[in-house]
This record gives structure tokens, sequence and C-alpha cells, in this order.
């Protein structure tokens, strides 16, 4: 179960840190 719960927390950390990413790029391009 550790290891899924590792797995999913990754996912979670990946998708979090893309729309961080991309959401800076916007607020940057509208500012």
């Amino acid at each position: 179960m550790k290891n899924f719960d590792m797995y999913d927390l990754a996912k979670v950390l990946i998708v979090v840190s893309i729309i961080m990413f991309v959401g800076g790029i916007v607020y940057l391009l509208f500012m």
C-alpha cells in the first residue's frame, strides 16, 4: 500500500508543479 501511496503522492506533486509552472507563465504574460 505504501508503494501506491508514494506513487499517488508523486503524481499529485507532478500535477501541482505543472499547474504552478503554467500558471506562472500565464501570470507573466498577462502582467
